[in-house]
């Protein structure tokens, strides 16, 4: 699942939320910043 799907299921915000903190730098997946929201994410990450 991608990132910003996996944040906005998770009750984070909302999907296009979640693409815009990807994109301003606010989010890291097991200590790497993201740049794209076309990350694909497992349980557990």
């Amino acid at each position: 699942m991608r990132i910003a799907k996996a944040m906005a299921r998770a009750g984070l915000c909302s999907r296009r939320e979640a693409e815009r903190w990807i994109a301003d730098g606010r989010v890291s997946v097991n200590g790497k910043l993201l740049k794209t929201p076309a990350v694909e994410v497992k349980p557990g990450d």
